[in-house]
């Protein structure tokens, strides 16, 4: 679970080759970020991004934000 209180933001640094992200939102906003490109996910939305690159997640609103986050690596 990746809870984001109100109006906070998080800078993320690039995770290893080929480590993906897939974010499924449960309540609130959050606003990802990734090479250039943005999202708006809110409450049943899900995005899958390469996190092998700098991201970032904020949440614009005035509640929390909660979703799950899963991060899939590459396998040997």
């Amino acid at each position: 679970e990746f809870p984001l209180r109100p109006g906070a933001a998080e800078e993320a640094a690039a995770h290893a080759d080929d480590t993906f992200e897939h974010i499924t939102m449960l309540r609130g906003t959050l606003i990802v970020s990734c090479d250039g490109k943005t999202a708006t996910l809110r409450s049943g939305d899900t995005l899958f991004f390469r996190a092998d690159l700098a991201h970032s997640y904020h949440n614009p609103e005035e509640e929390d934000a909660v979703a799950h986050l899963v991060m899939s690596y590459r396998h040997s």
